[in-house]
């Protein structure tokens, strides 16, 4: 299990309302389930800034304590999952379309298990896909 799936499973919830599926853990090392920001964690500030958990007018900056809000995120039934399970942001355009439509069967199978009531895909470059993915093994 790698450093990613260890740190995503502890804020797993019993039951998962909303499953947020994104691309894939960024490169810059400021992954959405790390305990700590390393100042370039956008993902997590504005996902947390939508829930209206991320404190007002506090910016971006290293070392912000992240499990309070993790663990909201959690209570209120959250879950976010990545298409692929390493980064592929610094990766070209055709291998990262690539790793993206190698990854999907995994991600599907992650889907079925977690038994979502609701699915989110935030990134459109990886909507149609991994709509078309979920749709064919049976998910609405």
């Amino acid at each position: 299990m790698t450093n990613f799936n260890r740190a995503r499973r502890k804020y797993r919830p019993r039951k998962i309302r909303l499953l947020l599926i994104a691309e894939s853990p960024p490169s810059s090392g400021g992954f959405f389930y790390f305990p700590m920001t390393i100042g370039k964690d956008h993902l997590f500030r504005e996902t947390m800034k939508a829930l209206d958990l991320w404190p007002k007018n506090e910016p971006m900056r290293k070392a912000v304590d992240k499990r309070p809000m993790l663990l909201r995120f959690q209570s209120m039934g959250l879950y976010l999952l990545d298409t692929c399970d390493f980064p592929v942001d610094k990766l070209r355009p055709m291998k990262r379309r690539k790793s993206v439509l190698q990854q999907i069967p995994r991600l599907v199978n992650d889907v079925i298990e977690a038994d979502p009531l609701h699915i989110f895909v935030l990134k459109s470059s990886i909507f149609n896909p991994v709509i078309i993915a979920l749709r064919d093994s049976g998910l609405s």
